[in-house]
């Protein structure tokens, strides 16, 4: 299970991310392999960007980008990059896979659309056209 993030400490959920098709894959699923990835900063540099501006050095490194999204933390920062993004997380649980858009993910203070015993296994992003981007904390 991942974990890293003060969020996941409070409510251990979550799990492995990675960027798949048609996105640049986001290998490995740390925050750090973001940061390193040249593939994915010259596709979504938003991602980079962002990246670089999560909690402090030891979080990066060890923080996951699964952590960072699917515990609902209103302080955490991808949540909105990937609402932006148009992103969609794959969710694998007891019952049937499914994807959820990240706009409909979210519905509330740590509360998300994850139903008992499900976790976050993946990351959707469409690639962006030409666009313009920009992250402020």
């Amino acid at each position: 299970m991942a974990s890293g993030t003060p969020g996941e400490l409070k409510k251990q959920i979550g799990g492995q991310m990675i960027a798949v098709e048609p996105a640049a894959e986001v290998d490995p699923a740390q925050l750090e392999g973001m940061l390193a990835s040249a593939l994915g900063a010259k596709n979504l540099p938003i991602l980079h960007e962002a990246a670089l501006l999560i909690a402090d050095p030891q979080v990066r490194y060890l923080g996951t980008l699964g952590g960072n999204v699917a515990n609902g933390d209103p302080g955490n920062d991808m949540p909105a990059v990937m609402q932006a993004l148009d992103a969609c997380y794959r969710i694998a649980g007891p019952a049937k896979p499914r994807t959820v858009k990240a706009r409909a993910f979210y519905k509330g203070s740590y509360e998300t659309a994850l139903k008992p015993g499900e976790i976050v296994t993946a990351i959707e992003i469409p690639v962006p056209g030409k666009h313009g981007y920009a992250y402020e904390k």
